[in-house]
C-alpha cells in the first residue's frame, strides 16, 4: 500500500542522511540504493520491498537492503534456479528412501574439509552454472588442484569443454606443498563465514569472536 512505500522512501532518505552519501555511492565506496533508483523499480517490486523491509525492521535487519549489491536482475543470473521438486526427484541433496543425505549427489561429491566449504559446494550443486565460460573456468580450477593433489580424474572431465589449442599448465611440485599446507590450516579453522555473518548482524557471542581472532 501507499503507506508502506512511503516508509521505504523515508528509510532510505534517513540512511543517506546519516551516512552523508550522494545519491549513488557511499563514502566507503559501497554502492548504495538511492530513492531515485527505488522509484524506477516496477510498482510490484517496490511494494514487495516495502513489505520485506517492514518485516526485517522487527529484527533490526532492514539495513541489509541499503546496499545496491543486494539487488540483481534475474535475466543476468549465471546460475540455474532448481525447484524443490527437481532437487527431490533427482536426489541432489537428500535421497528418496529415508530423506537423509546418504547416497545423494551432494553426499557423493562432498569431500570438503570445512563447514563453509561444504556450504559452498552445496550451493554449487543446487545452483548449477548455466554459463559455458564460467563452467570451463571452474572446471579448470578444480582440475588444476586435483592434478596437483595426485588425482587426474577431474582433469579428464574438463577435456570435453577445452577448445583446441588450449594451453596446459604444468604445476610445479612446490605448489603441492603450499596447497597441502593451506588445506591443513583450513581444516582446523572455525566456521569463518558464519562468524562474519553473525558479526555483521550484531548477534555474535564473545566465544565466537574469540574463535575467529
Amino acid at each position: 500500500n501507499g503507506s508502506a512505500v512511503d516508509e521505504v522512501i523515508s528509510l532510505y532518505e534517513d540512511h543517506s542522511a546519516r551516512n552523508q552519501v550522494n545519491v549513488e555511492v557511499a563514502e566507503e565506496g559501497m554502492p548504495c540504493l538511492s530513492v531515485h533508483t527505488i522509484m524506477n523499480m516496477p510498482h510490484l517490486t517496490v511494494q514487495a520491498l516495502a513489505l520485506t523491509l517492514c518485516h526485517l525492521k522487527q529484527f533490526g535487519f532492514e539495513r541489509i537492503f541499503f546496499q545496491g549489491a543486494s539487488f540483481r536482475s534475474l535475466s543476468s543470473s549465471t546460475e540455474m534456479n532448481l525447484s524443490a521438486n527437481t532437487l527431490q526427484q533427482l536426489e541432489v541433496v537428500r535421497n528418496n528412501s529415508d530423506g537423509s543425505e546418504s547416497g545423494s549427489l551432494f553426499h557423493n561429491m562432498n569431500h570438503t574439509l570445512t563447514v563453509y566449504g561444504s556450504r559452498l559446494l552445496r550451493h554449487w550443486v543446487t545452483h548449477p552454472l548455466c554459463d559455458r565460460n564460467l563452467i570451463s573456468a571452474r572446471l579448470d580450477a578444480v582440475s588444476e588442484i586435483a592434478a596437483c593433489m595426485g588425482s587426474h580424474s577431474s582433469s579428464q572431465i574438463s577435456d570435453d569443454l577445452d577448445e583446441e589449442g588450449s594451453e596446459r599448465t604444468i604445476v610445479p611440485p612446490e605448489f603441492y606443498l603450499v596447497l597441502s599446507s593451506v588445506l591443513t590450516a583450513l581444516s582446523r579453522s572455525p566456521d569463518v563465514q558464519r562468524g562474519i555473518t553473525r558479526i555483521f548482524h550484531r548477534t555474535a557471542k564473545a566465544t565466537e569472536l574469540w574463535k575467529l581472532f
